[in-house]
């Protein structure tokens, strides 16, 4: 995995930590450092499909609290551990919002109120 390909991965993981968009994070971008991208760019650069700049790669690293000195080392056991680890940790959170629309349509079902039996859930920005 390249550098930028780590640092996407890390980035993405970090914002769905905290529940934000990539508009919320482009707008704190841009608020915040005068950064000025699109939600469509946070995913170009989530996905690496478009390099990253310098100073957006300090910015989104200081308002994510991601260390830049991990994306430049070459890939070693150490680093696809911490990737798997981050990997993992967006699949846990992807299957707790799956758990709460199960529950969701559960407790509606229940009550009685089966005229809408699909989950009401939003999924984040992916």
């Amino acid at each position: 995995m390249t550098p930028e390909a780590r640092f996407g991965v890390a980035v993405r993981a970090a914002r769905t930590a905290r529940g934000w968009s990539q508009d919320a994070l482009a707008d704190r971008l841009r608020e915040g450092w005068g950064i000025d991208l699109s939600l469509h760019i946070v995913g170009r650069i989530e996905l690496a499909t478009r390099p990253t700049r310098l100073d957006e790669a300090v910015a989104l690293a200081s308002l994510l609290g991601l260390d830049l000195a991990t994306f430049g080392k070459l890939d070693t056991p150490e680093n696809e551990v911490g990737r798997l680890r981050i990997e993992n940790a967006e699949l846990r959170r992807r299957i707790d919002v799956a758990r709460s629309a199960l529950v969701d349509v559960e407790t509606r079902a229940a009550d009685g109120d089966a005229t809408d039996a699909k989950p009401r859930v939003r999924w984040p920005h992916s």
